[in-house]
């Protein structure tokens, strides 16, 4: 392995309203280098439709979008009423 190339990165994540029923608050996972949000989606069974904001370093992104160690990642329920 070359400098400064990583194994793997130390991703917090932070789940807000319902995706929170049975996980956790806040938690840093660590993931494989070069993991997606995707990734943490699937590690934590939630399904993409769930989650209606998803945010990666505060900024909006999606399920594709890569994750940098040291860096967050905030997923946020549809709201449902009427």
């Amino acid at each position: 392995m070359s400098a400064g190339q990583e194994q793997s990165v130390a991703v917090e994540v932070r789940l807000f309203a319902t995706l929170r029923a049975g996980r956790f608050k806040s938690q840093v996972l660590d993931l494989p280098a070069g993991a997606i949000a995707g990734d943490v989606l699937a590690r934590l069974g939630i399904a993409p439709d769930e989650v209606a904001i998803l945010l990666i370093n505060g900024k909006e992104g999606d399920a594709s979008c890569p994750l940098r160690d040291g860096g967050t990642l905030s997923l946020f329920p549809g709201v449902g009423g009427g």
